[in-house]
């Protein structure tokens, strides 16, 4: 068969092309490594699109220690399954051939102050355990905000707050293996605030007086709290059990308007 000058060098200049896109755009998004630790897990829910279909999803935010922190997601039951019991709190994660795309910026992802990134984990993706991030006895600890149920709408970062415990703490869902979270609520006899814990849930009764030290959470303008183990939950002695017909009146949701979490 014979091949013009013209022919070849089209299929040189297709090759070339067709190179440099794959090493400039598609093979970065797919093959990312990187190395790090955790330091905050939500945990796993559905999230939903306007035509009615949901999604399962479990994320977590990796870090290097500084000012790298990028937030990693998990779709779908089978996968959530296969690394959910693997995932905690200051675990150092090698993760190679991930997916990486740009994220827009919303309210819970400034809160958790991440890059505009996600690292999306798939069934060709590499998860190696590294073992667990020890900080340093000498570091001080960050001492958290004291708030209210009001003045929690413009705090940020770790904040401490007391209230009566409204919803039991329990494990949030029995959808998926190995559930190692938990979530309760609790009140001031008016708003409610959703506290979710790592590890193993507490056995509080409803009604009990209780100081929560955690981060605040802002997802789309509901305020709720992270605790990284039970023990940021803990009962205020000699103060007096609100009785059930108080605590059925803490109902109210706290919700920070859109336009107020945009201001600067």
């Amino acid at each position: 068969m014979f091949v013009t000058s013209k022919f070849y060098n089209f299929i040189l200049n297709f090759l070339y092309i067709t190179y440099f896109l794959c090493t400039t755009f598609i093979l970065p998004l797919y093959y990312r490594e990187l190395i790090g630790y955790i330091d905050h897990i939500i945990a796993p829910g559905k999230v939903g699109q306007k035509t009615g279909k949901t999604y399962d999803l479990f994320k977590f935010v990796l870090t290097n220690g500084s000012k790298g922190r990028v937030m990693c997601l998990i779709w779908g039951l089978e996968l959530i399954k296969k690394y959910q019991s693997e995932i905690a709190n200051n675990r150092i994660l090698h993760i190679d051939l991930a997916y990486t795309k740009a994220a827009q910026m919303n309210n819970e992802k400034e809160t958790l102050n991440v890059l505009p990134f996600e690292i999306i984990i798939q069934k060709v993706t590499v998860v190696v355990y590294r073992g667990i991030h020890l900080t340093r006895p000498d570091t001080p600890e960050s001492t958290p905000t004291e708030v209210d149920f009001e003045s929690i709408k413009e705090a940020i970062g770790m904040i401490s707050i007391s209230g009566y415990v409204k919803s039991k703490f329990a494990l949030s869902s029995t959808r998926y293996e190995n559930m190692t979270y938990g979530c309760g609520a609790i009140t001031d006899g008016t708003f409610k605030l959703t506290i979710q814990i790592g590890y193993v849930p507490i056995e509080l009764e409803k009604g009990t007086y209780v100081r929560v030290v955690g981060s605040v959470v802002n997802t789309d303008g509901m305020l709720k709290v992270t605790c990284k183990t039970s023990s940021d939950i803990t009962p205020v002695e000699d103060h007096a059990v609100m009785p059930p017909h108080l605590l059925i009146r803490g109902t109210q949701q706290i919700i920070v308007p859109k336009r107020k979490l945009n201001e600067d």
